[in-house]
């Protein structure tokens, strides 16, 4: 399963407190203000249990 980031690009990270998808391109635009951002990789287990959801 793929997870698509809102610009419709493969995400690859999890951004913010509730797990937005993004592509590398548009976490580095998040990622770049003063107040401090949450980042994790997308792993196969996450993609795994959201495959259910949809």
């Amino acid at each position: 399963m793929v997870i698509r980031c809102g610009c419709g690009a493969e995400a690859k990270y999890l951004v913010y407190e509730h797990e937005e998808a993004h592509c590398k391109e548009c976490m580095l635009e998040a990622v770049e203000c003063k107040n401090q951002v949450l980042v994790r990789m997308i792993d196969d287990a996450y993609a795994n249990s959201r495959q259910g959801k949809q």
